[in-house]
Order: structure tokens, then C-alpha cells, then sequence
């Protein structure tokens, strides 16, 4: 069976989100960050989140998770909104990336999830990193 695809044009903040992300990292606050480049994987969650949202193979409560991330993700306000913070604001949007996609993992197929994966590294090995750094990103 066929899962669809988000199509090219249906998540325009995803390609935001990149470029948000890279004009941080190459800034002098994103330079002297520590563990900033893994915020270069926000895009990457993002996409797999929104994947696994649209897979009606995954169970209701699975969806729910992946669509409530999403959401807070996109929300202008949250707990360090963008808006004020600016793209250090996404270290929750991350660190909840991360958490979520660690908890699909243990409930959905690994096939399910390696399939909606486009990066070359193990979505295992980048949640790892993201949440040993939390406590860093959160300072």
C-alpha cells in the first residue's frame, strides 16, 4: 500500500524553518553556540513528524502525537517563542522534536519510520544527540 506523500508544495515552512536555521548557524550566535549544528536536524524532524502525521498505517494515537509536535512547532507562541527569542527560540521546538520522535519510535515499525526518514544518519542516532544535549540547549 502506498503512503501519500506530503506534496512538494504543502509544507512551505519546512524550507522556512531551513533557511531560519542556516542564517542562525552562520551568525555569530550561532557560531558560538554549543551543540547549534544539531539544530540544523529541526527541518529534518519536522518533515519525518509531518510524514508519519499523513501515514494512516500508524494508530490514532501515533498521529495525534506526531500533529500535536507539529503544531507547537508552527505555533508563533510558545514557551520560547521565535518571535522574541529569535532562532534560539527553536531549542523547545527540538528538544519536543526529538521526545517525540524517540517515543514513535518505540510504538511504530522501524521499517515505517526509516522509510519517512530522508537523511543519511539513523533517526536514532540524531534524537540521541539532540536529548544528551538538551540540558546544554537549554541554557
Amino acid at each position: 500500500m502506498d503512503t501519500p506523500r506530503p506534496a512538494a508544495g504543502c509544507d512551505p515552512f519546512v524550507r522556512v524553518l531551513e533557511q531560519r536555521v542556516e542564517r542562525w548557524l552562520s551568525s555569530e550566535d550561532g557560531r558560538v553556540m554549543p551543540c547549534a549544528e544539531l539544530y540544523r536536524n529541526l527541518p529534518a524532524l519536522y518533515r519525518l513528524l509531518l510524514r508519519l502525521a499523513l501515514d494512516a498505517r500508524l494508530a490514532a494515537p501515533e498521529r495525534l502525537c506526531a500533529l500535536r509536535t507539529l503544531k507547537y512547532i508552527i505555533a508563533p507562541w510558545d514557551y520560547f517563542p521565535e518571535a522574541v527569542h529569535g532562532t534560539v527560540g527553536y531549542r523547545d521546538d527540538l528538544v519536543l522534536a526529538a521526545m517525540a520522535v524517540e517515543y514513535l519510535a518505540e510504538r511504530c515499525p522501524s521499517a515505517v519510520l526509516r522509510e519517512h526518514w530522508s537523511e543519511a544518519t539513523e533517526p536514532g542516532e540524531v534524537v540521541r544527540a539532540i536529548l544528551t544535549a538538551s540540558s546544554v540547549l537549554a541554557d
